[in-house]
């Protein structure tokens, strides 16, 4: 069971990998790399930001879709 994203970043389309430090200083956690891997979208295994493509966030919502919905269910 995967965890609603805390907060959704955009990147930009070129991106090929997302950096997340939890974002408070201190009370972060340690900088982690997160490669797409050819997805649109990656998740922080340590707070659950969700960084997404700038390109699929703006299909995804024209669409009407929710980009929080789990990662499996962004793409189709």
């Amino acid at each position: 069971m995967s965890k609603r994203p805390t907060e959704i970043v955009s990147v930009p389309d070129k991106a090929t990998e997302a950096r997340c430090d939890g974002g408070l200083g201190a009370l972060g956690h340690p900088l982690v790399f997160l490669p797409f891997d050819g997805a649109e979208a990656v998740d922080c295994y340590y707070c659950s930001r969700r960084f997404i493509k700038q390109g699929a966030r703006d299909r995804l919502e024209a669409a009407g879709r929710d980009v929080a919905a789990p990662l499996g269910e962004l793409t189709g």
